[in-house]
């Protein structure tokens, strides 16, 4: 069996993930939702009120 170079190593097999941190997702506050079309968007922070209010006039979203 022919081994190359780069996969050959010494002594303590590696361990690949040791140093990895698990993070859980974010859990979404409220959703937009755009009644047309029945297209949900998660909201992961509070908007502001204008912010609602443009969005609601320009986009037709419902919060």
């Amino acid at each position: 069996m022919i081994v190359s170079e780069s996969v050959k190593y010494i002594g303590q097999p590696k361990q690949w993930f040791s140093n990895c941190h698990l993070v859980d997702p974010m859990k979404p506050i409220g959703y937009l939702r755009h009644e047309p079309t029945g297209y949900s968007l998660a909201v992961y922070k509070p908007i502001s009120r204008f912010k609602r209010l443009m969005l609601k006039c320009c986009f037709g979203l419902k919060i």
